[in-house]
């Protein structure tokens, strides 16, 4: 939005994306340290199971669009470099933007899941372990000093 009220933008064109790559083995750890078992799929693993569950999956109509899609969504392999995007233009508009720490955009898009109850309780990618969370919860109010 604050690009758009500038007076003279030095570009017409932004590209709002993060490039920055993220990997499997940091996505598990992430999750790991809030008491959450995540096992990631590949693609052809990811289709299969939203096709099996059907219209309750919430992403099963998007399925198609993600198909077409696929070879700009999707790696073969792990990515390893950044994304081919020029993304600069916001930031030379905007100077002091930035994006948050990935592993700050991952957590808030777990607990945007949580909130909308997007996650299966028989998940087969996700899993809760209720002493790592409790723990995790634990060490977070000493870090904040509250006492009881």
């Amino acid at each position: 939005v604050e690009v758009s009220l500038l007076e003279k933008p030095k570009h017409w064109v932004y590209h709002l994306i993060d490039t920055r790559v993220v990997t499997q083995a940091q996505i598990e750890g992430w999750a790991a340290e809030v008491g959450i078992d995540y096992r990631g799929a590949k693609v052809d693993e990811f289709f299969r199971a939203v096709k099996a569950r059907g219209p309750e999956s919430p992403v099963f109509k998007f399925v198609p669009l993600m198909q077409h899609w696929r070879s700009y969504w999707f790696d073969p392999e792990e990515r390893k470099d950044p994304f081919p995007i020029e993304v600069n233009n916001i930031f030379d508009d905007l100077p002091h933007q930035a994006w948050p720490p990935i592993e700050e955009t991952f957590k808030n898009s777990f607990l945007y899941c949580c909130e909308f109850r997007l996650l299966r309780p028989n998940s087969q990618a996700i899993r809760l372990d209720a002493e790592v969370i409790f723990e995790s919860a634990v060490e977070e109010v000493k870090r904040l000093g509250i006492s009881e």
